[in-house]
């Protein structure tokens, strides 16, 4: 059973101060899900979100990568999120916000589903996400379909994004790959197997993650993910990949990203007279993080021990806003951490002279192994 330890929680005068909002970090991932309903005259729109969207990773400059992802996830050019988000739901019309006076017609409806998700970070080398955008409209929505899904790596370093096509030398595989074994699950008969082919691919720690498909001879295809140590693909990954997979950390020149100084408008302060509190009585914070926790099953980067820092801010009606990763352990780890911080109840709200304020701060979750 894994064991959840709260190390430090916030109203820690030191901790507030490493959040300041003036103050500069060079990690920071933002997590947004959202369900939406938006409208453009009779069409209704029903919008699904699930984004962890990087800002800052080990203080690199991203903006190739958020470029790319806000093209590929949101079909709209731009480099920063805020402007690539809000750009995307304008495409939908206006949100929603009182109730149908008679129910949308079918063939005017629209459904999209974004997602970002980071699967693994090599400190200081790359960065790899798995993505999905999917716009649906009926008959006779206006909205325009788009569909992908797909594993991106960033190359911190050299400020690119690497695609399955620049980390493997495909055309060798399906021409003379000599081990064609090595791609299928264990045990499984050769002898059956039609139409085998590499779907998708990106790195993981010093490993490579991949996307597999194939077929039988009933004409069935099947699909499954699969781990493979890189030296039994040396010959087939690029010199690109190669060189990101050695286990050197490079220095990297920072840009450090500082966190929004206001909310909704509003100013979001790190010094207060009085700190947000936390009211359910007889349980202490700690206690319910604790008690909140799931163990954590992290199947691409393994079991880990260490802390993962969540940064937000407890808003004037004292709710749980702009949740962030600032200190990151492993993507699994970071989601759990991120799913108790935006679940937390409503607080007491920060006061300066009297009145309630957004504040910002954070707590420290530590994961540590079993016993």
């Amino acid at each position: 059973m894994k064991r959840i330890i709260i190390l430090a929680c916030m109203l820690t005068l030191g901790l507030m101060n490493a959040l300041d909002a003036r103050a500069a970090y060079d990690y920071s991932v933002r997590y947004v899900k959202e369900h939406l309903l938006y409208s453009n005259g009779e069409e209704v729109n029903v919008i699904d979100v699930d984004l962890e969207w990087p800002e800052i990773i080990d203080g690199a400059d991203i903006e190739v990568l958020n470029t790319y992802l806000a093209k590929k996830l949101f079909n709209v050019t731009s480099a920063t999120f805020d402007d690539a988000y809000g750009k995307f739901k304008a495409t939908f019309g206006t949100p929603v916000t009182k109730q149908f006076e008679q129910l949308p017609a079918d063939e005017k409806m629209c459904y999209a589903d974004v997602s970002l998700k980071l699967l693994s970070r090599s400190e200081g080398r790359f960065a790899t996400f798995e993505l999905h955008s999917s716009v649906r409209p009926a008959e006779l929505s206006s909205q325009k379909p788009h569909e992908v899904s797909m594993f991106i790596t960033y190359d911190l370093i050299g400020k690119k994004v690497l695609t399955r096509d620049n980390l493997l030398r495909t055309d060798r595989i399906s021409s003379s790959f000599d081990n064609i074994s090595v791609l299928l699950p264990e045990t499984y008969d050769l002898e059956y197997v039609t139409n085998l082919s590499i779907e998708d691919a990106c790195l993981i720690e010093n490993f490579l993650l991949m996307s597999i498909s194939y077929g039988d001879d009933q004409g069935y295809t099947y699909q499954f993910q699969k781990i493979f140590v890189p030296a039994a693909m040396k010959s087939y990954m690029t010199a690109a990949a190669r060189k990101l997979m050695k286990p050197t950390k490079a220095t990297l020149e920072k840009t450090l990203f500082d966190a929004e100084a206001t909310l909704n408008g509003q100013p979001v302060y790190s010094r207060v007279d009085e700190s947000p509190k936390f009211r359910i009585e007889g349980t202490t914070l700690s206690d319910y993080v604790s008690e909140s926790m799931s163990s954590v099953e992290d199947k691409i980067n393994g079991p880990r021990t260490g802390q993962v820092m969540v940064g937000f801010v407890v808003d004037q009606e004292g709710n749980t806003k702009d949740v962030r990763v600032v200190k990151s352990l492993a993507a699994a780890y970071d989601r759990e951490a991120v799913r108790v911080v935006k679940g937390l109840p409503r607080w007491q709200p920060a006061l300066i002279d009297g009145a309630p304020v957004n504040m910002r701060t954070a707590i420290i979750i530590t994961f540590s192994g079993s016993r």
